[in-house]
């Protein structure tokens, strides 16, 4: 595992956080599971119906469990990378992004004030676009579009977004996590 990104006011990018292997599975999993009409439907934000598939919704154990080890891996990672003490799971989904506009500018935090670090895992390759974007407070905006098996990971009050898929589909797993451990996420 390596890290990298304190020139980039706090965005940390790190390497290895899964296996390439790890991210096929997860990818040709959620691949099949959408085709099976098995992405959630008329939760939250229109945005994600239908293409995405939340951590105590999935319906296989190997993708379960490697979905959990993943999410409690960059906890600890975010402990390390932003000085919290104990950050714990808070929510996790694994999202398809097709073609077109993405997902605007945002702050997690302001939806889900709990939430302290995000994290973005990109689980393949192959498509254009669909960056995540991010402004830290005081530094240049970041955008990477994610190696596989990386983290994109940065602050949850930090504004971001994901830039239009100009081709192609991408895959990635979506992590966030929290202080309070009243807002860990369960299955």
């Amino acid at each position: 595992m390596s890290l990298s990104g304190t020139e980039w006011g706090g965005v940390a990018r790190v390497s290895g956080v899964a296996s390439a292997e790890e991210c096929g599975f997860l990818a040709d999993w959620l691949r099949a599971a959408i085709a099976a009409g098995q992405g959630r439907q008329g939760e939250g934000n229109p945005i994600f119906n239908g293409r995405a598939i939340c951590y105590p919704d999935l319906s296989d154990e190997a993708v379960s469990a490697l979905v959990d080890r993943l999410r409690r891996h960059v906890a600890l990672i975010g402990q390390a990378v932003y000085g919290w003490p104990v950050l714990y799971p808070s929510f996790s989904d694994l999202v398809q992004w097709r073609e077109g506009p993405g997902l605007g500018w945002h702050v997690d935090s302001a939806f889900f004030p709990a939430r302290a670090v995000t994290a973005v895992i990109c689980l393949d390759a192959g498509w254009q676009g669909g960056e995540t974007e991010v402004r830290p407070p005081a530094a240049p905006a970041y955008s990477a579009q994610g190696a596989i098996g990386e983290a994109v990971m940065f602050r949850s009050s930090w504004e971001h977004r994901v830039a239009p898929i100009t081709a192609g589909v991408r895959h990635t797993l979506a992590c966030w996590s929290t202080c309070d451990r009243h807002h860990v996420e369960y299955r």
